[in-house]
C-alpha cells in the first residue's frame, strides 16, 4: 500500500470522493488536517492535466465524458455540474439537456439553442453562458424551455471559458496573451472589466471572491503557478499559500465552500486543502 492510500480511503469514508454520499459536514481528525500549506494529494497524476469538479456529493478528478447517456449522443458537449439544481448537464445536439442515472437526456432547452460547447449554467436562475463559433462569448436567458433573451459579453478568438457566478449574476471569462493569460468580469450592471493577470478563474461559494493561478511558462509547459485570491469588491488579491514544490492551477471550490481542489501542473496529481484554515 503506498503511502497516500490511507488518505485516499480517509476520503472516501467522509465522501469527498464520489463513492460514497457526503456528509452534511465533514470533520477532520487532527491527524489529517490538509491546509493550503501543507494540501492533501489525493491522487496521482496520469500524464494529463484534469480540471476538477466538486459536487454536493464529492469530488470528480475531471468532467467524466461519457457520463450515463452522453456517450450515445451524435454531437455531446461536455458535463458540468450545476450546484443550483445539483444536476448534471450538457450540450447534446444543440439543446440543454440533463444528464440521469438512467441514461435518459430530458431536454430542458431545445431548439438548437447552443451553438457552442463550452459553457455553464444555473438551471434555477434560468441563465447558461457559452463560447459560441465566431469567438463570441454569449450570455443566454431561458425560461419554461425557451430562450428569452441571447446578449453577446465579448467578442474575440483570445476570450474563452465562461463561467458564471453561483447566483448567475456574473460571468468570469479567461483570456489567452502571448505573455499569459488574463481575468475578466461581465455582469448585467457593468461591463467587461480586467480583473488582470490570472488564468482558471474559479467563483468560491458565496460569489465574493475569485480564486486563480497565476503562472509563468516556457511556450510549453508551466514553470510556476501560485495560487490567489481576489475580493470583488475592492479588487484587492492575495496569494493564497507559498507552495514552491507544487505549480497549482484549476483550483475548485466545494459548493458549500469548506474545501478547495487543485491540480499540480508539474506532476498532474490532485490535491485537496481546507479553504480558510491556516496558509
Amino acid at each position: 500500500m503506498t503511502r497516500q492510500a490511507p488518505a485516499m480511503l480517509w476520503l472516501l469514508a467522509l465522501g469527498l470522493l464520489d463513492a460514497a454520499p457526503a456528509r452534511a459536514q465533514i470533520v477532520l481528525p487532527e491527524s489529517q488536517h490538509p491546509t493550503l500549506a501543507a494540501p492533501l494529494r489525493v491522487r496521482a497524476g496520469t500524464g494529463q492535466l484534469t480540471a476538477p469538479v466538486f459536487t454536493h456529493a464529492g469530488l470528480w478528478p475531471a468532467a467524466p465524458a461519457g457520463l450515463y447517456g452522453l456517450a450515445t449522443v451524435e454531437q455531446p458537449g461536455l458535463p458540468l455540474y450545476d450546484p443550483s439544481s445539483r444536476r448534471w448537464l450538457s450540450s447534446a445536439n444543440g439543446a440543454l439537456v440533463e444528464l440521469r442515472p438512467d441514461g435518459t437526456l430530458p431536454v430542458l432547452l431545445g431548439g438548437a439553442a447552443l451553438q457552442g460547447r463550452d459553457l455553464d449554467v444555473r438551471l434555477t436562475r434560468g441563465v447558461l453562458v457559452s463560447r459560441e463559433p465566431e469567438h463570441r462569448i454569449v450570455l443566454v436567458r431561458f425560461s419554461a424551455g425557451a430562450v428569452r433573451q441571447k446578449r453577446v459579453l465579448l467578442k474575440g478568438s483570445r476570450f474563452f471559458r465562461p463561467r458564471l457566478s453561483p447566483d448567475g449574476s456574473r460571468v468570469l471569462v479567461a483570456e489567452s496573451r502571448p505573455g499569459g493569460g488574463h481575468l475578466w468580469l461581465v455582469s448585467d450592471r457593468q461591463g467587461p472589466v480586467d480583473l488582470g493577470p490570472g488564468v482558471d478563474g474559479s467563483f468560491t461559494a458565496d460569489g465574493r471572491r475569485i480564486l486563480f493561478a497565476r503562472i509563468t511558462d516556457d511556450g510549453h509547459a508551466v514553470l510556476t503557478s501560485d495560487l490567489w485570491e481576489m475580493e470583488l469588491a475592492t479588487g484587492r488579491s492575495r496569494m493564497l499559500a507559498q507552495t514552491p514544490h507544487l505549480a497549482e492551477v484549476e483550483p475548485a471550490v466545494s459548493p458549500d465552500g469548506k474545501w478547495l481542489a487543485f491540480v499540480d501542473a508539474r506532476s498532474g496529481d490532485l490535491y485537496v486543502a481546507r479553504l480558510g484554515q491556516g496558509r
